[in-house]
């Protein structure tokens, strides 16, 4: 099935739902307390953006991420800062202001 990027039948809306199902076991991984674990989810997550971006119905997924990121810009450890910083880059990089993905932060 061809992916259009807006969630228009049922096969899509059943594909977005798993989508979150596994986002919502994938999100804390990108602030977990074990330093690689959640470089590793950070790094997985940039390399996933690009795709999800492209779904305007998965702008409450990248909005969680996002909001689960923003912990790790307070971490005492550079890398897990500075690749922080690179997702949050990435998210701007690809969502940006072009209309396709409204972040819904709480």
């Amino acid at each position: 099935m061809l992916c259009t990027g807006v969630w228009s039948c049922n096969a899509d809306m059943q594909y977005y739902q798993c989508f979150v199902q596994v986002f919502r076991y994938f999100v804390p991984l990108l602030r977990d307390q074990n330093t690689k674990v959640s470089l590793q989810a950070q790094q997985a997550f940039r390399q996933m953006l690009p795709v999800i971006a492209t779904f305007s119905g998965l702008s409450v997924v990248i909005g969680l991420a996002v909001e689960t990121v923003c912990y790790n810009l307070r971490s005492r450890n550079t890398e897990l800062r500075k690749s922080a910083s690179g997702v949050l880059d990435a998210v701007i990089e690809y969502v940006g202001n072009d209309g396709k993905c409204c972040l819904l932060l709480h």
